[in-house]
């Protein structure tokens, strides 16, 4: 994979998260927060390294040029304790075959390169793949986020205000993949 940067072409690569990276991923998302308000909540309210790995998480990847990582996501389990129960009620589909795309994050110098389709691609098939639904959520503060999703087809299931969530900040919004 690659992208025009600059002088040279951004060439990389995805591979499966380890656990020797999450050091260096919960600082490229805390470098990266201040400018693109992801995650939304900072600071968070656990460690960063648990916000980047969840025990819900059943496949995570990264985006790496050589040793260098570049991007983050991952895959997980949907419980009806999270959001599971909007997404049933809202799809008609069992919460079991529902997968939660989840902390899809990149450098601040990998934005716009491609980085973030290409590791949103990768969950999205490694889902699909395996006969289930992509969902996720979204805060409309994450236009560009957002704009991507739709350009892929994601599309608004319902809308809702987490405990968590501000007032004076939009609805959170549920998104479904639905081919």
């Amino acid at each position: 994979m690659g992208e025009y940067l600059g002088d040279r072409e951004l060439t990389f690569g995805l591979r499966a998260r380890e656990a020797s990276d999450l050091p260096v991923l919960a600082d490229t998302l805390a470098r990266q927060q201040a400018s693109s308000r992801y995650p939304f909540r900072w600071p968070l309210p656990m460690p960063d390294v648990d916000f980047v790995a969840r025990s819900s998480d059943e496949n995570a990847w990264v985006a790496h040029e050589g040793p260098r990582l570049l991007g983050h996501v991952a895959v997980g389990i949907v419980s009806e304790d999270d959001f599971g129960e909007i997404f049933r009620d809202g799809l008609g589909i069992e919460v079991d075959r529902l997968r939660s795309v989840t902390t899809l994050f990149t450098s601040i110098e990998a934005r716009s390169l491609g980085v973030g389709r290409a590791l949103l691609a990768h969950a999205e098939a490694d889902i699909v793949d395996r006969g289930l639904v992509p969902v996720l959520d979204v805060l409309p503060v994450h236009a560009a986020a957002s704009a991507m999703y739709a350009r892929r087809g994601w599309r608004t299931v319902a809308t809702g205000r987490p405990e968590w969530l501000p007032d004076g900040v939009a609805d959170v919004h549920y998104l479904a993949l639905l081919r």
